[in-house]
This record gives structure tokens, C-alpha cells and sequence, in this order.
């Protein structure tokens, strides 16, 4: 259960991004490929015995995982979601 991983970001099918999304042993190529070009991504999929503390760090302004996802959503913002 150690290689389990979820995403808390935001949803981004044109990505194979979606929330609470559960990878199991490694990262789909779709998935890689988005880590590359926003390199968020890697921060915003932790392991999932860290979801809880994640999650609300990820919404608490301050907190280096609530940057994270501002600056993705913004970088989206310049690319175009969904």
C-alpha cells in the first residue's frame, strides 16, 4: 500500500488529472506527461496515508502545498482547462 498515491488537485480530464484520483504502482504516461509540463503536479499527488493532512494543507492559505495549487490553477488559467 506504500506506492499508492491520490491527486488533490484540481480536475483536469485534458490532463488525466481528476480529484481523489488513486494511482497504484507509478503514474499513467498521460499523468508523467503533465508532471512535466506543470511540474505542480508532482507536489499535488501525495501518498495516500498523507490525504487527510494534504487536503488541508492544500486549502489552508499559507501552507506551501496551498501555493502549489494556486500556481497550478493559475498556469491553467494561461493554458486553458478542461
Amino acid at each position: 500500500m506504500d506506492d499508492q498515491r491520490i491527486y488533490i488537485g484540481p480536475n483536469v480530464r485534458t490532463l488525466g488529472l481528476l480529484r481523489n484520483q488513486v494511482f497504484i504502482e507509478g503514474l499513467p504516461g498521460q499523468v508523467q506527461d503533465a508532471a512535466a509540463k506543470f511540474p505542480e503536479v508532482a507536489d499535488l499527488i501525495v501518498p495516500v496515508s498523507e490525504f487527510d493532512e494534504a487536503e488541508r494543507k492544500a486549502h489552508t492559505a499559507g501552507e506551501h502545498l496551498h501555493r502549489v495549487y494556486q500556481e497550478f490553477v493559475q498556469a491553467l488559467g494561461k493554458q486553458g482547462k478542461d
